[in-house]
């Protein structure tokens, strides 16, 4: 933000974009100090290079940290990390190219 903590949000952030919006909520996540973070398109609005740089840092966090992070995206390279990958394709859950439910 180009005045840091002092920069204006607006009522209900009307002044951020939504980049801007979305690091802030991560950023209030990782404030709380909880381990295990849900996420939703968490880099939906970012450009690449910043994403690149969330995403990077939420590896950081896994590995050092011990953060478990549940995330839904529908960016491939969100996910490149990932342990465990499900995917919904045609009203089936799917993991490793097998359907879990039916």
């Amino acid at each position: 933000m180009p005045k840091g903590l002092d920069t204006p949000a607006g009522e209900a952030g009307k002044l951020m974009s939504g980049g801007e919006k979305q690091r802030f909520s991560l950023l209030l996540s990782l404030l709380s100090n909880k381990k295990i973070l849900l996420l939703d398109e968490v880099t939906a609005n970012l450009d690449s290079n910043t994403e690149r740089i969330v995403r990077d840092n939420l590896k950081k966090l896994i590995v050092n940290e011990g953060y478990t992070i549940i995330s839904v995206s529908h960016r491939n390279e969100f996910l490149k990390y990932a342990s465990i990958i499900y995917e919904i394709k045609n009203g089936y859950l799917i993991s490793d190219n097998r359907i879990i439910n039916n």
